[in-house]
């Protein structure tokens, strides 16, 4: 799943989530720097918690 955002000041930002459970911080921002070069970051996603990559869009 990737959603696409605008910022304020114009870039737009793009999310994508990695990880469906057992979401823990540092391996999720280390894969979304990896692999997005974003940032992550874990939520609560129902029973489970996963792994939200913010970075900017490639257009």
């Amino acid at each position: 799943m990737r959603m696409v955002t605008k910022e304020s000041q114009g870039q737009e930002m793009c999310r994508d989530v990695l990880m469906r459970e057992n979401c823990e911080e540092w391996p999720c921002n280390n894969l979304c720097t990896q692999k997005w070069n974003g940032s992550g970051m874990c939520f609560q996603n129902e029973q489970i918690k996963s792994c939200l990559c913010t970075f900017p869009c490639k257009i």
